[in-house]
């Protein structure tokens, strides 16, 4: 019997032990691989982070390569499914890879990864311990085995412990990645908040500095002088656009760009961003042209303001790389998307160089580079800027054939926004001419601009039909050869022809257009509001792509608090070239005496001022206004145009904004948005050469 119980006892002895000896194997093992399987994650979160700050759809694809290989080597266990999970998270990060959203959604994969290993390794040891309590009860019951049990308790303990140090090492390398993401997060803060606020102090003096340029070359100026100041000009809204693309990256490349997507209209942008690349395309001797398809509707998805920054830069990189030709912007519809694009007829590029144009700080071409400047960064930001409206931008290039970007915006919105955008083209305007002749040069601006009339319902003839007896209204190209008419007719001018309002008065065209031809303009033609040129001196001036219009009876009245004296009085001679009177105070306290004592039409409120800020004053004018109940219009200036900013000028009572640098231009639309009638006037063009 003792024989029995004693080989039981040691049989029992036996089977313990190998149970116990391989449960600690195979713990060691797990625990290893689950070690080496997190040290491998924490490269891939590492990566992640760059991938994502770098948009580098070949470093998500390595990423998910490489989380699909640690699921592998972890087959059959729950941690591997999540990183399967993780594994196809990276996978559609390679298709969209600034992607916040699903950067998240692969960071809370990762994070449960974690969770789950640490709660394995919990599991084993506490299983080791189960199993270290049963021998250890056994050997307390068999003293003939004591000095075995004994050594089996100093091995379990040895293995502990090596246990204990993986486990430790595991909420290091943890804690060590939580400190680093942090420390990330903090140095992008920090570096948005310096360039918001270098940003400001640059664009302070640039206020002064363009608006005094752009007053002098409103001037009569001669041959050298106006060659000096427009170099100026160029160079000081060179750096003002570097110092908006460095702002603009750095919001993105911390994740804090954000802006409303609602609705824009789409003639409008397209005319304003037209409108204000002209006179480079003009400088390079470029003709612009502008097309669009009459089914376009009349607003689209998206952010005016940022739709109109994009193909701001797509016209200038274009004019900038087009040496001869055109630059074309065109808009049309495609099922389910507005098609923006815009084409040149410069050189083009090689097809493997297109995958490198949207990178940061990259330029294809240094020579050019070397000669136009630029740091590379408007492209980028563009990328960035459709893809937060949920589109794409598409190149299509070859060498020696020029190159088009088209920009997609989706019918369907994106967010808080979602749902179907309205696609109706705007509504004909009411017609007082129904039949117009079109004495254009043929081409595609020619046959886009018949297309519009037509589909208002209007019969159109074009030069190669000849003009028709019964013709009501002629579109003339202005040419040397041109002759009088009795018939009523516009001339259709380019915006180099510097004499265009003289030379029409001389032949008694009734009205002027620039090319290409904005759809305000046109609608106001045919509608008969169009105020005719025999209302306005012979030699009045006239706004880019605009009807020439007489000077307003009474000019609006308005207040300007400005405390930086270069930048105030810069504001009040743009107010007086544009027909307004204006008054001048250095503080919001200031401001609201002023608006108490006598009414104006409009207030100009800078928003870092002296004692009282623009954002105290405007409220304090807001509450004033609850007891007389008179309303002024209050638009802010300030060189910060964020969201957070809008959204608090908002919040404060201001009615508008208006960024720093101003030009007279922005200004004047600015005033005409409020319903103030403003005296615009085109730069001046023309030169007095010097004497022989």
């Amino acid at each position: 019997m003792r024989f029995f119980l004693g080989a039981s006892l040691v049989l029992a002895f036996a089977l313990w032990w190998l149970q116990l000896m391989q449960a600690q194997v195979q713990a060691k093992d797990q625990i290893e691989a689950n070690v080496r399987a997190l040290t491998r994650v924490h490269g891939v979160v590492a990566d992640a982070r760059r991938a994502l700050s770098e948009g580098d759809a070949a470093l998500w694809r390595a990423n998910a390569k490489a989380l699909q290989a640690i699921a592998g080597d972890l087959e059959g266990l729950r941690s591997a499914t999540i990183l399967v999970r993780a594994g196809q998270d990276a996978m559609r990060l390679v298709g969209a890879p600034r992607d916040e959203l699903l950067s998240k959604t692969l960071h809370k994969d990762l994070d449960e990864f974690v969770t789950v290993v640490r709660r394995q390794n919990a599991l084993t040891a506490e299983e080791l311990n189960g199993l270290w309590r049963s021998l250890r009860g056994l050997a307390l019951a068999s003293l003939a085995f004591a000095g075995a049990t004994l050594a089996l308790l100093i091995l379990v303990d040895r293995r502990q412990s090596a246990l204990q140090v993986l486990y430790g090492k595991l909420e290091r390398a943890v804690a060590d990645s939580a400190s680093a993401r942090g420390a990330a997060e903090h140095a992008n803060a920090t570096k948005v908040r310096f360039l918001a606020n270098l940003s400001h102090e640059l664009r302070t003096p640039l206020t002064s500095v363009i608006g005094m340029l752009d007053l002098a070359l409103a001037s009569n100026l001669d041959f050298t002088q106006r060659q000096q100041l427009e170099t100026a000009d160029r160079s000081a809204r060179s750096l003002l656009l570097l110092i908006n693309d460095i702002l603009d990256f750095s919001r993105l490349e911390a994740g804090r760009l954000r802006f409303e997507i609602g609705r824009f209209a789409v003639r409008s942008t397209v005319d304003e961003a037209a409108g204000g690349m002209a006179a480079a395309a003009h400088a390079r001797g470029l003709d612009l042209r502008v097309q669009i398809a009459p089914d376009v509707a009349a607003s689209w998805r998206g952010n005016g303001q940022r739709v109109r920054q994009v193909l701001t830069n797509l016209l200038s990189n274009a004019i900038k790389f087009t040496e001869r030709g055109s630059v074309t912007v065109r808009a049309k519809m495609d099922r389910d998307h507005l098609l923006l694009s815009v084409i040149d007829t410069g050189a083009g590029m090689a097809t493997e160089d297109v995958p490198r144009l949207f990178e940061p700080f990259t330029q294809l071409d240094d020579s050019m580079t070397r000669r136009q400047g630029g740091a590379g960064l408007g492209l980028s930001i563009c990328r960035e800027l459709v893809e937060y409206m949920g589109g794409t931008i598409e190149v299509r290039s070859a060498h020696g054939q020029g190159t088009t970007l088209t920009v997609y915006l989706p019918a369907v919105g994106i967010g808080d926004n979602s749902g179907q955008v309205d696609r109706a083209p705007p509504p004909p305007p009411p017609l007082r001419w129904r039949r117009v002749w079109l004495d254009l040069p043929p081409g595609e601006c020619t046959a886009c601009v018949e297309a519009t009339l037509k589909s208002w319902g209007i019969e159109v003839r074009t030069r190669t039909q000849g003009p028709s007896l019964d013709a009501e209204l002629a579109l003339r190209e202005l040419r040397p050869d041109l002759l009088a008419m009795a018939q009523p007719w516009v001339a259709v001018a380019q915006l180099s022809h510097t004499d265009a309002a003289m030379r029409a008065h001389e032949l008694g065209a009734n009205w002027l257009l620039f090319r290409p031809i904005r759809d305000d303009d046109l609608r106001a033609l045919v509608a008969g509001m169009a105020a005719e040129i025999s209302r306005a001196p012979a030699n009045a001036a006239t706004p880019y792509g605009g009807i020439m219009t007489p000077p307003p009876d009474r000019g609006p009245q308005i207040l300007v608090v400005e405390d930086d004296t270069v930048a105030a009085a810069v504001v009040s001679a743009m107010l007086r070239k544009l027909g307004c009177t204006s008054d001048l105070v250095g503080d919001g306290a200031a401001a609201v005496v002023a608006t108490t004592a006598r009414r104006y039409d409009l207030v100009l409120m800078d928003c870092q001022l002296p004692e009282m800020d623009g954002l105290a004053a405007t409220r304090a004018i807001r509450e004033r206004e609850q007891a007389t109940g008179h309303h002024v219009q209050v638009v802010a200036l300030s060189a910060s145009g964020s969201q957070h900013d809008l959204a608090e000028f908002a919040a404060h009572g201001f009615d508008d904004y208006l960024e720093k640098p101003t030009t007279m231009d922005q200004l004047a639309a600015m005033l005409v948005k409020h319903g103030l009638k403003v005296s615009r006037r085109r730069r001046q063009t023309t030169t007095t050469l010097p004497s022989a």
